[in-house]
């Protein structure tokens, strides 16, 4: 029992936890085009969680030989220094819809849900995941742009659509993206 309370309270301080809620019912991208999506994505907003620190979040997205996808997650530490997330990606193996996604960055780890949302291909992109647990939900949420910055209208489009999800944008927390600090990265 006492592995139980260990491992809620941890997952639940990893994400942004919401106690008594079952996860929204949502729906993605429709007629997902992967080859679209691959590429270089930069972070504009996310829900805290405890792997990302830095600042100049980003994401690049390539086709493995494998058939995944090849993640490469950046960001530059507080320090200067530059740290990155070498991951992989696949459609969920028990859906059929292209942009129900799964991520992991170790053979040793379950793969976690990463579900596009809406993206255009060539502006924007929001991934969302929410996991029901015993009396809480854990949810990752960002906001991604193919810029480091995002136009005010889509922005807005985009909080109109979580907001009809009923997914909270008051969590949502701003990205670093200065010019002068992120000129190390891509």
């Amino acid at each position: 029992m006492k592995f139980f309370i260990v491992a809620f309270l941890a997952c639940t301080a990893t994400a942004d936890a919401k106690f008594f809620k079952k996860c929204p019912e949502v729906q993605t991208k429709a007629n997902f085009d992967l080859s679209k999506y691959l590429g270089r994505w930069y972070e504009v907003e996310k829900y805290p969680n405890w792997f990302e620190s830095g600042s100049c979040n980003g994401a690049d997205y390539k086709l493995a030989k494998n058939g995944y996808v090849a993640v490469n997650n950046s960001e530059v530490l507080d320090s200067g220094k530059l740290n990155f997330a070498i991951g992989e990606a696949r459609q969920n193996p028990s859906s059929n819809v292209a942009s129900n996604l799964q991520v992991r960055f170790s053979k040793w780890q379950p793969w976690g849900q990463y579900l596009v949302l809406d993206t255009d291909y060539e502006s924007y992109t929001v991934v969302y995941s929410c996991t029901n647990l015993l009396v809480a939900r854990m949810e990752f949420l960002w906001v991604m742009s193919r810029q480091r910055t995002l136009s005010a209208e889509t922005h807005q489009e985009i909080y109109d659509l979580l907001g009809k999800y009923n997914i909270d944008t008051s969590a949502l927390e701003k990205a670093n993206q200065d010019p002068q600090l992120c000129a190390v990265l891509p």
